[in-house]
């Protein structure tokens, strides 16, 4: 079967019809048959292809969409508690070590 290509118009608006009924909770059949509507040719599995893999505006060519990213600025407040929590962390595990290694030398002193 030879490649449809789309006029950029037509493209924006498959899309667009895409996105509002899956945003309205459709699934992908009801979808695809809207895109049908607008002259569609592919099946529903390309057009999947086609919507997930569109191209997004500052992203490199064959780069991957994933979530995005919470920036330090974002998490800075709760670095301090995270901090704070990783400190006390440490210091019961050193503690603990060294409650275990007094006991051992203690018991060692003792046997001897």
């Amino acid at each position: 079967m030879p490649r449809n290509v789309y006029d950029p118009k037509d493209k924006v608006a498959i899309f667009k019809a895409v996105r509002e009924t899956l945003r309205s909770g459709k699934s992908w059949e009801d979808a695809f048959e809207a895109a049908k509507s607008l002259n569609y040719a592919g099946t529903k599995t390309s057009l999947q292809k086609m919507f997930y893999a569109r191209k997004k505006p500052g992203r490199k060519k064959g780069q991957k969409y994933s979530a995005p990213r919470i920036g330090v600025a974002a998490a800075a407040g709760d670095l301090g508690d995270l901090k704070a929590a990783l400190d006390r962390m440490v210091k019961e595990r050193v503690r603990a070590a060294l409650d275990h290694a007094v006991a051992v030398l203690q018991r060692s002193r003792d046997e001897a």
